[in-house]
């Protein structure tokens, strides 16, 4: 009787060598984009404006998830409606912080015969002599209203969500940011000052961040 043996070139298989190998694990999904923080969402919203044929755009700081990720509202100032200036430290009083810079660029705004201003975060210049990007909302483009100071969160994002939540039942506006400014009414109250932007200035859209970062 011959018996063939297990050895090399045999098909006889040990029991480790009948157990399965284990499954590879499934290639992870592509992370998608990291969302934007404040500064540079505003950065990015000002880019995709002048790619597009606007002045300007700042942020709502609303969104929601899209097919391609995250969709941010956008607000787009329309040509004729403001224009960019690019100031020196001194003429915003050489504030250091973007909430004093956010409220002496509305105080510039208005000295020099404009509605409005905000800042585009699109600066230049030397660390110790930046220059800061402004939009300036040509007359009549817009106007401030005072609401109670709790109508609006204090978070830097939440003056502008919250604004525009503020915005969205009322006639004749697009969108409204609080521009870092308390009043102190007599009698202790304490009110803030909402920058209402007019339907006829800018328009409100929704922008993916992947389109974002594309501009």
């Amino acid at each position: 009787l011959n018996v063939t043996m297990g050895n090399k070139g045999s098909k006889t298989k040990s029991k480790a060598d009948k157990a399965e190998s284990p499954a590879a694990p499934p290639a992870a999904a592509p992370a998608g984009p990291q969302e934007l923080k404040f500064v540079d969402r505003f950065k990015a919203v000002h880019l995709y404006a002048i790619k597009n044929g606007y002045v300007s755009g700042f942020p709502t700081f609303q969104q929601h998830s899209g097919a391609d990720g995250s969709v941010y509202g956008t607000i787009l100032i329309k040509e004729g409606a403001g224009e960019l200036r690019e100031l020196e430290a001194a003429a915003l009083n050489n504030e250091a912080s973007a909430p004093s810079r956010f409220r002496a660029v509305h105080e510039y705004a208005i000295a020099n015969g404009f509605s409005a201003g905000f800042l585009t975060f699109n600066d230049g210049g030397a660390p110790d002599a930046p220059i800061y990007g402004v939009c300036l909302l040509k007359e009549g483009m817009a106007e401030v209203e005072l609401v109670a100071n709790n109508a609006i969160g204090s978070k830097a994002e939440q003056r502008f969500s919250d604004g525009h939540k503020w915005a969205a039942d009322k006639e004749g506006y697009v969108t409204s940011f609080n521009n870092f400014k308390t009043v102190q009414q007599e009698g202790g109250e304490k009110q803030l000052e909402l920058v209402c932007i007019k339907d006829k200035a800018a328009e409100h859209v929704e922008v993916s961040l992947k389109t974002l970062l594309e501009a």
